[in-house]
Order: C-alpha cells, then sequence, then structure tokens
C-alpha cells in the first residue's frame, strides 16, 4: 500500500469521481470531525504502502473501499494500526452486502449474463467482506481499541443522468473495466438495456439514484503504542 497523500490538517474532501457511490459514507463518520493542525492519511488504494511512514506518525488514518480487495488483510490492518499515535482514530469503510448496493448487483446480474461469469465477478469482488463481525474481527486482531461498526447507508444518495453515465463512471478503472474492455458495442447497449430495466425503481426526475450500503469500521487507539502484527 503506497500512501496517496499525508494531509497535515484537515482536507477530507477529495473523492475518486468514478465511484461516486462508493466513496461517501466515511465523511460523515470521522473525517468531519478531524480536529485542526492533526496528521491525517488517507489509505487511498489496494496498492499502497505505508510501511515508509514511521511508527505513531498520524492522528487518523482513513481506508475507504479497498480493505476487501487485498489477501492480506491482517496485515494491512497491522500496518495502519502502527502509524496511529496514541490516542488516534481509524476509520475503515467496506461494501456491505451486495444486494444492497442495487445498481452494482444489477450490473453484476447482466454481465453474467451477457459476458460471463469472470466479469460478474470483478463487480462482486468489490462486496466480498459483507459481514460486519468479520471487520470487527479484522480490527480487533490487528490491535484496536474499542472497536465498533456501523452499517451505513449512504444519505447523500449519489445521482447519475443515465444508466450510460454509471457505467461510464464505474467501469474505467475498475477490475469489471477490464474484464469488459473487449465487449461489443451491441452487448454493451444491451447491458445498459438490462439495468435500465432493473433499475426501473431507482429513476426519478433527477435521473438515476445510486443508493449504496456500507459497514463502516471505527477504533481508536488507547494510551502508549501495543505493537501488533499478525501471527503466522
Amino acid at each position: 500500500m503506497n500512501a496517496r497523500r499525508a494531509w497535515p490538517s484537515r482536507d477530507a474532501g477529495a473523492r475518486d469521481d468514478r465511484l461516486p457511490a462508493l466513496a461517501a459514507p466515511l465523511g460523515g463518520e470521522l473525517l468531519d470531525h478531524v480536529r485542526p493542525g492533526e496528521r491525517v492519511l488517507d489509505v487511498a488504494s489496494l496498492w499502497e504502502d505505508i510501511s515508509v511512514f514511521p511508527d505513531q506518525s498520524f492522528d487518523v488514518v482513513v481506508w475507504q473501499h479497498g480493505l476487501q480487495l487485498i489477501h492480506d488483510r491482517s496485515t494491512a490492518l497491522a500496518e495502519m494500526r502502527r502509524v496511529l499515535a496514541p490516542g488516534g482514530r481509524a476509520a475503515v469503510a467496506v461494501g456491505g452486502p451486495i444486494e444492497r448496493n442495487p445498481a452494482f448487483a444489477a450490473l453484476a446480474e447482466s454481465l453474467e449474463r451477457r459476458v460471463g461469469a469472470s466479469a460478474a465477478a470483478a463487480v462482486r469482488w468489490l462486496f466480498c467482506l459483507p459481514a460486519p463481525e468479520e471487520l470487527h474481527a479484522l480490527l480487533a486482531f490487528a490491535g484496536f481499541d474499542h472497536v465498533r461498526i456501523r452499517i451505513r447507508t449512504d444519505r447523500r444518495t449519489a445521482r447519475v443522468p443515465s444508466v450510460a453515465e454509471f457505467l461510464r463512471r464505474y467501469l474505467p478503472g475498475s477490475p469489471a473495466g477490464s474484464a469488459t474492455a473487449d465487449m461489443p458495442d451491441d452487448e454493451t447497449w444491451r447491458v445498459v438495456a438490462d439495468l435500465e430495466t432493473a433499475l426501473g425503481p431507482w429513476f426519478d426526475a433527477g435521473g438515476l439514484r445510486i443508493t449504496t450500503q456500507a459497514n463502516v469500521g471505527l477504533s481508536f487507539v488507547d494510551g502508549g503504542l501495543r505493537r501488533s502484527r499478525p501471527r503466522s
């Protein structure tokens, strides 16, 4: 994991416009309460590496929608725990059950029918850590204190004007984008038609509502640093 940015003070607004529905849930949970002067680390993606940072070098660490995509989750969380200063806070968001994320559920079903199981799996992969108790266990095992899990349905529902725009924002740069890169144009429009039918109840005068549910793990670090690394 390479850290995309380390903020010396409050700066919680940036997020990837390709995934507007997945990036929102953490904002009101922790970043809205960052105090002036606190050192904030945003762990931006599963390819990032925070091992370059010294112990206890941040007051707040957040990770939005990346933990579920890596194999060695325990090591990644132990690194987050290591760089937190005493009294520091952490927040980790992962996708909830895919059936609670209707646009992505419909996309997975259409891709499975039109393209194949591997393309559908690339979408479902985003939601492969859906159980709140599993996220709780991972954080506790990594050495975080006072862990609690909140199930959040995004109150700031994202809107896009059309299914085609949803796909334009989501697919490029995502695992599903690679899996569908060679899909013929006629199949692409069949996928669009599938989603327009499946997501009919989610359309209104403002376009397509992208409602999502995420599990957000919040935790704190007591007193002195307790070095915790996963056992082999």
